[in-house]
């Protein structure tokens, strides 16, 4: 379950930067994740990633849990792909001068001259970039 907060976290990190946020888990032995000091185990390493996050993990007795699997039981008739909305974002990404450039850093894996030479804060955040779906 541990594992599961660290990708979710990283991977929603763009929606949450910043933002508090509380964990609610039926799994108490969660609750270590934020006080243990064990610099040479894999549950520190993963504290460790996770503390510019500002999450509070909260235990809640599986009992009282009665929405914990909703998302894992819900059921999809069919899933709807809004490509008309992802072609339009794409092209005015591509239009926008800013994300042409992080864009093509994802891409090539480069950055021109200028933008190293000036330093600008985006590059200091390319590593929290990426292209998901084309976006």
């Amino acid at each position: 379950e541990a594992l599961a907060i660290v990708y979710g976290i990283k991977r929603y990190r763009h929606y949450i930067q910043d933002e508090r946020f509380e964990i609610v888990s039926d799994h108490r032995p969660l609750q270590w994740l934020e006080s243990h000091k064990d610099e040479n185990s894999r549950l520190e390493r993963w504290s460790i990633a996770l503390s510019a996050a500002k999450y509070k993990i909260r235990y809640k007795p599986g009992k009282e849990h009665s929405n914990a699997d909703f998302f894992s039981r819900i059921r999809v008739v069919a899933i709807k792909e809004r490509s008309d909305f992802t072609k339009k974002l794409i092209e005015e990404q591509k239009k926008d001068e800013l994300c042409a450039k992080i864009i093509n850093y994802l891409n090539e894996g480069t950055l021109s001259e200028m933008d190293e030479l000036e330093n600008p804060d985006w590059v200091k955040e390319l590593g929290t970039f990426r292209i998901d779906s084309g976006v």
